[in-house]
């Protein structure tokens, strides 16, 4: 028994995201994972933009001088 819950206790988030994803299998939700994984990727990107804007002016500009 002590070797099944340090397996449990090793594999935790695995086992969760395992769940998780046989629950998005079942349920039909999978459909939406690639619109929610788009948002969260615009949200990504527009705050990395948002922090990093002059950085990027200058790389940007850096790559249209060489064009």
């Amino acid at each position: 028994m002590e070797k099944f819950l340090q397996f449990l206790s090793d594999y935790r988030y695995p086992i969760i995201g395992f769940i998780v994803a046989l629950l998005f299998i079942v349920t039909g939700l999978y459909n939406l994972i690639i619109p929610i994984a788009l948002l969260v990727g615009g949200v990504y990107f527009g705050f990395y933009f948002q922090k990093n804007k002059e950085q990027l002016k200058e790389k940007l500009k850096e790559f249209v001088d060489k064009l």
